[in-house]
């Protein structure tokens, strides 16, 4: 079962690049729900959106990320970005997934032009 947010006030795509520093479109909280039998049991395995959308980066922009509280996917569909953590630095590029766990802290840093999809979420 699929829920969304009909949320008609977002900006188009068109009006989002009208924006000085950065394009961004974005959902909120919406969900995905499946229920798996198994052996005459249903057991429910919850996805929640909690913020989606695309974000096109038109200047460089860096930001820290302590313990959040939900997971990010990333899929970048041009250029990337550099990502510091307790592990050292780490080069994230286009038409590859990745995921940003839950508690993961990291500080980010975009390169003009990139695009790339985005995912907060919970399970």
């Amino acid at each position: 079962m699929l829920h969304d947010n009909t949320d008609t006030g977002k900006p188009s795509p068109e009006e989002a690049k009208d924006h000085a520093e950065t394009t961004m479109t974005k959902d909120e909280k919406s969900y995905i729900e499946y229920f798996i039998n198994e052996s005459g049991m249903y057991i429910p395995l919850r996805c929640v959106f909690l913020l989606s959308g695309m974000y096109v980066v038109e200047k460089v922009k860096q930001y820290e990320h302590i313990k959040p509280t939900f997971n990010r996917i990333f899929l970048f569909k041009n250029g990337g970005c550099s990502i510091e953590d307790s592990d050292g630095h780490h080069e994230l590029h286009s038409n590859t997934i990745y995921l940003c766990p839950i508690n993961y802290s990291f500080r980010v840093s975009y390169a003009v032009g990139t695009e790339f999809y985005y995912f907060h979420i919970n399970v």
